[in-house]
């Protein structure tokens, strides 16, 4: 995706463009919303709302590069927003857990309930990490955190679902 040619296409009114924009970032992002809130509404939402913010603030963008951090620090931000006045999102229900794993091989149901039982910001920075596969950097900016905070949380997150997954007998 080459972002530094396509958002001026946007700004010139572009549909096709966009709708290229939207393909290459709606299902990550929804799979990503999805797993930080833990509801599908919740994550339909913060999606929208991500896009929709997203695009009214591109000609703010003082490098066309940035816009993948852009964005996921205001899909991330938006769902910890919309999440924490949706008092449904304890955990992934069965519906969240199958549309969060639509394209993922059938035996990931056991790690989508381990990674929801995680706090939200430990949550939030595997689903970036390993989901997203963004830098350690590039979470710490998302987040606004320091990059140190980021690798503390990665290791907590680690320990703590390594210990939820040989409870659930995960691994034998």
């Amino acid at each position: 995706m080459d972002e530094e040619k396509l958002i001026p296409r946007i700004l010139d009114g572009d549909e096709a463009a966009f709708n290229e924009l939207y393909t290459a970032y709606s299902l990550k992002a929804y799979r990503t919303a999805l797993l930080i809130t833990g509801n599908v509404q919740t994550a339909e939402d913060t999606v929208q709302e991500t896009f929709v913010t997203c695009c009214r603030s591109l000609k703010k963008l003082k490098s066309y590069k940035a816009f993948p951090s852009y964005f996921y620090r205001v899909l991330t931000r938006t769902a910890w927003r919309l999440s924490s006045a949706d008092k449904r999102t304890d955990q992934l229900d069965e519906n969240s857990l199958a549309s969060a794993a639509a394209d993922m091989p059938k035996d990931y149901s056991e790690l989508y309930e381990a990674i929801a039982a995680l706090d939200t910001k430990l949550r939030t920075t595997v689903v970036l990490f390993y989901f997203n596969d963004l830098s350690v950097r590039d979470i710490a900016r998302i987040t606004g955190v320091l990059e140190g905070t980021v690798k503390s949380r990665l290791h907590n997150a680690r320990r703590k679902l390594s210990k939820i997954l040989e409870k659930e007998d995960y691994y034998g």
